[in-house]
């Protein structure tokens, strides 16, 4: 039983739920009980626990245990030729590009496409995501809404998993087999992060959505760097802003502590270009001397101010989501997930 390794305990686990003796539902020994009847440490277990749970075989609820999820379907081939697309917003940024490059390939292969909006409300996202469930389509290209925020329409997620070939976009749900595209925001905030910090700057700002998932992981990449390069994280010069008040922070009044942390700052790292442009026009207007304002998606206005940027493929990263939901079509089983991998783009800026 020594040699009892946690690949084993997933093997038993797994051969315990497919004979139904755990059942959907039902709450499976705690760790130290297993722990105890295989003779393994509680890392041991933790490991095999994990595989299973990233399996989607199993899930933990805090303070309750680990419980069997309900069995999981293979998303149905369907004869539809409508694909639904669920966005947060189609404004002039980038999110018209998305849509074009989905568009681009989907009507090539001979489907059409069902667009529709959330506004960032998690009301209506459930109501989408219920149209999807039950309308007839052959997949789904999905941008989730405040997807760093507790899930709270998981369930929703879990049974479109189940019954219809779907592919997220700028966001990840570990716990479902559900294909992600990205444009690799962790890589990006630590790009950029990085060719400041070679700049000999220290005293670097940022400003990232709290609720979206692209802010959180833009923020681990600017902590990674940090660390990386062996220097302390600069903790009172992250700010999280609501990603449908992203802007405000420079209205005015502005809060003291933001108004210190500009002036005293080397360089500020925005969550997109346009609070990239609104922070040099702020300094601007309040005689704040000028330091280097960096920003993501490498969008026109990057381009046309002269804003440093990490790329976002937008229309590529469109096509790539419609290519692999074309693939999970004819195989709803397999995982296609990607990450483009950013670039930084100086955009004429000389240092």
């Amino acid at each position: 039983m020594a040699n009892f390794k946690y690949s084993a305990l997933a093997d038993w686990l797994r051969e315990q739920i497919a004979s139904g003796r755990f059942a959907s539902g039902d709450r499976l020994p705690t760790e130290q009980e297993l722990g105890h009847r295989f003779d393994l440490s509680r890392d041991t277990v933790r490991k095999g626990l994990a595989a299973m749970e990233e399996e989607g075989l199993i899930y933990k609820v805090r303070g309750s245990g680990t419980f069997v999820r309900e069995a999981a379907q293979t998303p149905q081939a369907s004869n539809s030729r409508r694909v639904g697309v669920m966005m947060n917003d189609v404004d002039n940024y980038i999110f018209p590009t998305i849509v074009r490059g989905i568009s681009g390939v989907l009507d090539e292969a001979g489907y059409t496409l069902s667009i529709q909006i959330t506004s960032n409300q998690i009301s209506k996202e459930r109501a989408i995501l219920e149209d999807f469930a039950s309308g007839d389509y052959a997949g789904l290209i999905i941008e989730p809404t405040r997807a760093a925020l507790p899930p709270v329409n998981y369930d929703m997620y879990e049974r479109l998993s189940q019954i219809k070939p779907a592919v997220l976009i700028h966001a990840k749900i570990p716990t479902l087999p559900l294909t992600s595209v990205t444009m690799g925001d962790e890589r990006a905030g630590y790009k950029l992060t990085s060719w400041l910090l070679s700049q000999g700057l220290r005293n670097v700002c940022i400003f990232c959505k709290f609720d979206e998932q692209t802010g959180t992981q833009r923020y681990l990449g600017y902590a990674h760097a940090y660390q990386d390069a062996g220097l302390p994280i600069p903790d009172g010069n992250i700010f999280w802003v609501p990603g449908d008040r992203m802007l405000e922070p420079f209205d005015e009044p502005v809060l003291p502590h933001v108004l210190e942390a500009i002036t005293c700052c080397e360089a500020v790292i925005c969550h997109d270009d346009r609070l990239a442009l609104k922070v040099r026009r702020f300094m601007s207007a309040h005689d704040i001397p000028a330091k280097l304002v960096c920003g993501f998606d490498n969008s026109d206005l990057a381009r046309e101010y002269h804003i440093p940027s990490a790329s976002h493929p937008k229309e590529k990263l469109g096509e790539e989501a419609a290519r692999r939901l074309l693939e999970k079509i004819k195989n709803p089983g397999a995982d296609l997930s990607y990450d483009f991998d950013p670039e930084i783009n100086l955009n004429g800026y000389d240092n």
